[in-house]
């Protein structure tokens, strides 16, 4: 979906964007908005994330999702890689607030980096149905935000999704913990779409929306920022994104720190950190998986 320069510079979607953002999200599962951060946030992210990919590759910290080749990838959570634009967007939150109220919380800021020669993924979604035994989908309570920090295509192993799968039922009593579509469930998989999306694009998805990763053919590496957010009345045992506070003091107002300590818990002791950190004497910085 276009994004008007007019409405990226009032940091407000017109009325009529909005419907057409909320129609996309309710009956496809998902919502592309195209070209919403700026081109310099994303390349100066991007290049951080690839100083810290060497590193991340040789420890013992590395996290593959499903298949080999994709990395779960910490971005750094201090500045100057924390923006506004990324993890508090004004346009993604109006969008978020559409479906999730007017206090959602952001509970899991993290990356998914696809390397070259990677596998392709099961099909799976990041979570089930809250109750599994309905015969209707209910109103999503968790929304997927997917930043692109390069052009992403085929080329280089863009997402392949499965459009209006989100409103499938009847499998989540067969789902294990890893929410991978059981084989017998498979035939009911619409017809599936690239996320092709140009740099500093948002996409918006489902938290049930049929999905998986898929070979990189390309020589690089493909980066993206990878979010969640709840609404308010779900309650995470814990949220481990580092020291919390660079987050929240960079990017958001006494009320969203409020809000967001009923929803994560701030940590700092954490192994294998890549940055100087001004906040600590180690010269590392705080970086873990949820």
């Amino acid at each position: 979906m276009k994004v008007t320069a007019e409405e990226v510079a009032h940091s407000k979607l017109s009325l009529k964007s909005l419907e057409e953002a909320s129609r996309s999200l309710k009956d496809n599962g998902f919502v592309i908005l195209e070209s919403i951060v700026d081109e310099t946030i994303c390349a100066t992210l991007r290049e951080q994330l690839r100083s810290d990919l060497s590193d991340l590759l040789k420890s013992k910290e590395e996290q593959t999702n499903f298949s080999s080749g994709h990395v779960q990838q910490e971005p750094p959570v201090f500045h100057p890689f924390v923006h506004r634009e990324i993890v508090a967007n004004p346009l993604v939150i109006q969008v978020i607030k559409r479906f999730l109220g007017s206090n959602p919380s952001l509970i899991f800021y993290s990356g998914n980096t696809n390397l070259p020669e990677s596998q392709a993924q099961p099909i799976h979604t990041d979570f089930t149905h809250l109750w599994p035994d309905l015969d209707h989908a209910h109103p999503p309570a968790r929304l997927i935000v997917n930043v692109v920090l390069e052009d992403v295509s085929e080329a280089n192993g863009s997402t392949e999704i499965f459009p209006g799968s989100h409103k499938i039922v009847g499998y989540s009593n067969q789902i294990g913990s890893d929410c991978i579509i059981p084989d017998t469930f498979l035939h009911l998989a619409p017809a599936s779409a690239r996320a092709t999306m140009k740099r500093g694009s948002v996409l918006i998805r489902d938290d049930r929306l049929w999905h998986r990763g898929v070979p990189n053919p390309s020589n690089e590496p493909r980066y993206m920022i990878a979010m969640i957010y709840i609404v308010p009345w779900m309650r995470q045992e814990s949220v481990e994104v580092g020291d919390g506070t660079n987050i929240v003091n960079n990017v958001s107002s006494m009320r969203a720190q409020r809000r967001c300590s009923k929803n994560a818990d701030w940590i700092r002791t954490i192994s294998n950190f890549f940055h100087p950190c001004p906040s600590t004497k180690s010269g590392k910085h705080d970086n873990k998986r949820q």
